[in-house]
């Protein structure tokens, strides 16, 4: 009877004739995806205290790409600055940088 029951559980949690096992491999891999996005988010956090008011277009990029690194891999990044349907500024990073990991890289600025 209890043996029943916890199978009648165990379906209602991972859905109709679901095993325990794919219910904890798909717990598993939740708990990975929701690292990763938690993760990310502390990224994105730290992105934004670390703009300062008085800082340079160029001073936040320099600041933020080797931190938007470890999120997204690139070599070069473009950016638009657009107001009013209008391109206001267009600038190209090219970041030389073998290892992604260690945060430093050497960035080429053209605008």
């Amino acid at each position: 009877m209890v043996i029943a029951n916890k199978k009648v559980l165990i379906e209602k949690l991972t859905g109709i004739h679901s095993s325990k096992k794919s219910y904890y491999v798909e717990l598993k891999k939740k708990i990975s995806e929701i690292t990763r996005q938690n993760l990310q988010l502390e990224i994105i956090n730290q992105l934004t205290k670390s703009i300062g008011v008085d800082m340079t277009f160029k001073q936040i990029l320099e600041n933020i790409i080797p931190k938007l690194q470890v999120l997204i891999s690139f070599d070069i990044l473009n950016l638009y600055i657009i107001e009013q349907d209008k391109l206001v500024n267009q600038s190209t990073f090219l970041v030389e940088n073998n290892n992604h990991k260690h945060g430093k890289a050497l960035i080429k600025y053209n605008q």
